[in-house]
């Protein structure tokens, strides 16, 4: 698979999985990995969200990267999964709990339109999993 389809891929796996959690979630458009926005926007978070796929993981360069990209105007975090791993979500210990804070009001701002389900992210692969 090439790194751009797997990219897409595993953002929208994130979209999903942050969907499932009940927030508003989309991918975002980028050229040739421009764009201010992070890889995904939450709804009424106003976190910057990198996204990150890759058989070797390389956090604090991640992390660099997504600072970078906040250009300090908000706090980051970075989404990433190696291969054939689970998702997991990096935050900087020094905005952990404004990023918390902000996902869960986001979190409240998208229940109060629709109150979202229990969805399972690997049914479209066919796979058995795990609800989120």
């Amino acid at each position: 698979m090439n790194s751009k389809r797997k990219g897409c891929r595993i953002e929208l796996e994130v979209v999903a999985a942050l969907a499932a959690m009940g927030l508003s979630v989309r991918r975002t458009q980028q050229y040739q990995g421009w764009g201010s926005d992070g890889d995904v926007v939450i709804d009424g978070a106003d976190v910057h969200t990198e996204v990150k796929g890759r058989s070797h993981i390389a956090i604090y360069d991640w992390l660099d990267q997504a600072k970078r990209d906040a250009r300090g105007r908000r706090p980051y975090w970075v989404v990433c999964k190696a291969d054939r791993r689970e998702l997991l979500a990096v935050v900087p210990l020094s905005t952990l709990f404004e990023v918390v804070r902000r996902l869960s009001n986001a979190m409240g701002e998208a229940a109060a339109t629709a109150a979202p389900g229990k969805v399972d992210i690997n049914a479209k692969r066919g796979r058995r999993g795990s609800e989120v």
